[in-house]
């Protein structure tokens, strides 16, 4: 049926706009204007600062981008939206719609993350003005445009492959005036959960990064601003992000307004006028927001108030750095509070009640008059009546049981699927680990071997960070990322050594339901924080071995204290969502696990619950962390191994070469274990196999690691022997 459907549609009809004949005209002509303004204004910004000498700086790089990006998906959807008003067949092509949604894809998640480019531009121009054309060089700004180029039509291809390789129904009516994915989706016959689940990961995760980079780059503006002494030089500063932070808030409010909004208010003809804000009028009002706040001309109108001066809450000079912190405080709790709570309740299975839907949206309407004071008027009353609502929510389920779920209807019923995994959810309080294997003659002599090597591990990484630590010549970046290694590696073996060694020792291998899932989610954290540390290693020896003279500057103690933080805090999301979501699946009752630990495939090996999801949730995480992490190392080998060839001295290409030897053995140790485990075909998927594999990371490469770094690098020897002799001397 999948072939034949496909097969067979060849073309889709779009509804448009309106269906009234009267309202095309006016619309056509509107949308013309709009798009015409739109191609202009953004055809002549890429022009002006491309020719213009003076506008050759990285803001105006990231501007001429950001207008290339705002013509790119006006064009993908204003062209046909405009033929459509003007001609009564309102079809496009199977290819055409494929074409389509890719491109408007590709333009879209490269503005979100263009956006956050530019936030960080200015946080750098403001907060480090001395370095800002050292930091933001021409490379820098190259780079970071071109990957996220390539991450979004990465994204945009797995997107519309996978939504046009399903089977369609036959109906081909496209409630939308141009393709996009949740138009298409309900047109599908086959399974919609897997690119639902696609969609909203990487729709979360796009929305979330960006935002995450535009509010800290502004938060240390803010901080930077509050610090100056010169009232014209907060005014200069601040003037500098005005245009920025109007497109910021007008573009995010639109598509967070598109995508975070509940299923229950998802109409398509809201989707439509929020579109057609997006599509056409943005891209129009972007050049202008930028062309008319920067020129450098005030006008002064007494007939007409522009402006309102706020008190404030106090006009006390010491009073206002606390207020700052402690607000700041409060609304960030709120923010992850309300913003985590909407999210739980959207994809927990068992929170999918009415009054989980009114929670959700209380979480919604606090995120929103905490966040912007200019409707907050309007989110009040909402808030009034969501709490009254879930007043009669409490009142029917206390009151009338029975009828609860045909009162409160219709997207808020349990499944009998959903009752048992709460059923088996509650009898399953833990779970029997096979170990690595059932011969008794062998237990002894492995306790041995393991505990040696996780001693070793202990030592030598411990060792590691306190060496790192306590030694005044190992203060730079490499070594900071060293300890950092260090601890992941420390993480991960100490999640699963001592558990494994405890195992060997008694006759019964239980693991409880909770402890399960902590070992599972402090892996999943540590593992995936260990692949993001060794790709900023290798980005760190690119800058070392390519611009030594700069070393010190690019590689700051704040860049390298952001490059270990962010993916520290990305693991944690990762891991908490696989965790999450692997949990509250349904276990069939049989519980024993055929691993040395909880791992994710012995325990989905377990579960009743249809699996496909959780899966394709790993796979897609498993592919982005390996390809993203080592497409990073792999580009700084290339560029380093370039420079080195250039190099005339064979003195210098030996050095070169041996500063980057410990990393490279480290790294191709780890990366090769990593992609046998988890890029293999299924067809080779042995969990005997995988035991061997998982027993080499989890706890060989942990013990390698150190002795790799301390017997290849002759600083840490020598730090290890001053230290050796302070200590002897210390206790002679």
């Amino acid at each position: 049926m999948h072939k034949r459907n496909l097969t067979v549609l060849n073309e889709f009809i779009l509804i448009g706009i309106t269906d009234l004949p009267e309202l095309q005209a006016p619309l056509f002509g509107l949308f013309l204007i709009v798009y015409m303004v739109s191609v202009v204004g953004n055809l002549g910004l890429i022009i002006l600062t491309k020719v213009d000498s003076r506008l050759q700086t990285p803001m105006y790089f990231f501007l001429r981008y950001l207008a290339f990006t705002d013509l790119g998906y006006s064009t993908a959807v204003g062209p046909k939206l405009l033929v459509d008003l003007a001609v009564d067949d309102h079809a496009i092509s199977y290819s055409w719609c494929a074409a389509q949604v890719t491109v408007f894809g590709v333009f879209i998640i490269s503005e979100l993350f263009i956006l956050s480019a530019m936030a960080y531009d200015r946080y750098v121009a403001i907060c480090n003005p001395l370095l800002y054309p050292v930091i933001m060089s021409q490379r820098l700004c190259q780079a970071l445009v071109a990957i996220l180029y390539l991450y979004s039509v990465f994204l945009s291809l797995l997107t519309i492959i996978k939504s046009l390789t399903s089977s369609f129904c036959g109906y081909n009516v496209i409630r939308h005036f141009y393709c996009d994915t949740q138009p298409l989706i309900s047109l599908l016959c086959s399974d919609t959960l897997e690119i639902k689940l696609i969609i909203l990961i990487f729709s979360a995760f796009n929305l979330v990064s960006s935002l995450l980079i535009v509010l800290v780059s502004y938060t240390l503006i803010l901080v930077a601003i509050l610090k100056m002494n010169s009232a014209e030089g907060r005014f200069k500063s601040i003037s500098t992000c005005g245009s920025h932070l109007t497109v910021i808030v007008i573009f995010y409010g639109t598509l967070f307004f598109m995508y975070v909004m509940p299923k229950s208010s998802d109409s398509f003809d809201t989707d439509k006028m929020a579109s057609l804000f997006y599509t056409l009028v943005i891209p129009m009002l972007n050049p202008m927001i930028y062309s008319l706040r920067n020129k450098e001309m005030e006008t002064h109108n007494g007939t007409m108030l522009t402006e309102f001066i706020l008190t404030g809450l106090t006009n006390r000079p010491q009073l206002r750095a606390p207020l700052f912190g402690l607000f700041l405080v409060i609304y960030v709790i709120s923010v992850v509070g309300n913003l985590g709570m909407v999210i739980l309740t959207k994809v927990d299975s068992r929170l999918q009640t009415p009054m989980y839907f009114f929670l959700r949206h209380l979480a919604l309407t606090d995120l929103g008059y905490s966040t912007t004071l200019a409707f907050l008027h309007h989110v009040h009353i909402s808030e009034l009546f969501i709490l009254s609502a879930m007043s009669y929510d409490r009142y029917v389920a206390i009151c009338n049981p029975l009828l609860y779920t045909v009162i409160m209807s219709q997207r808020n019923r349990f499944s009998d699927e959903t009752q048992m995994e709460t059923h088996n959810l509650t009898m399953l309080s833990e779970f029997i680990l096979m170990g690595i294997t059932d011969r008794p003659e062998l237990q002894a002599p492995l306790f041995g071997l393991f505990l040696v090597i996780y001693v070793i591990s202990v030592v030598g990484n411990l060792g590691m960070v306190i060496l790192t630590k306590v030694d005044s010549r190992l203060q730079t970046p490499m070594y900071f990322f060293l300890r950092h290694l260090a601890l992941t590696d420390l993480g991960y073996s100490t999640t699963v050594g001592p558990k494994m060694l405890v195992n060997f020792v008694v006759d019964q291998n239980t693991i409880s339901y909770y402890f399960c899932a902590t070992q599972l989610a402090f892996f999943i954290m540590f593992i995936i924080s260990e692949l993001f540390i060794l790709s900023a290693m290798s980005y760190d020896r690119y800058v070392a071995i390519c611009n030594p003279l700069l070393y010190t500057v690019i590689m700051s103690q704040k860049v390298c204290q952001m490059l270990v933080a962010v993916p520290y805090l990305y693991s944690t999301f990762v891991s908490l969502l696989v965790t999450i979501k692997l949990f509250n699946l349904s276990f069939c009752g049989y519980n024993v696990i055929n691993h040395f630990y909880c791992d994710n495939f012995p325990l989905i090996s377990l579960l009743c619950s249809n699996t496909h999801e959780i899966e394709y949730m790993i796979m897609i995480f498993s592919a982005f962390n390996l390809i993203f992490t080592f497409a990073i190392v792999l580009v700084s080998y290339l560029l380093i191994f370039v420079a080195i060839l250039r190099m005339n001295s064979a003195e210098g290409r030996r050095k070169a070469f041996s500063t980057c030897g410990s990393h490279l053995t480290v790294v191709t140790v780890f990366y090769g274990t990593l992609t046998f485990m988890y890029v293999k075909p299924k067809s080779s998927h042995s969990f005997d196999t995988d035991k061997v594999a998982s027993i080499f990371y989890t706890l060989v490469i942990p013990m390698l690691n150190p002795l790799i770094y301390s017997l290849r690098n002759k600083d840490v020897k020598y730090a290890l022997q001053r230290t050796w002799k302070k200590l002897c001397h210390i206790f002679s």
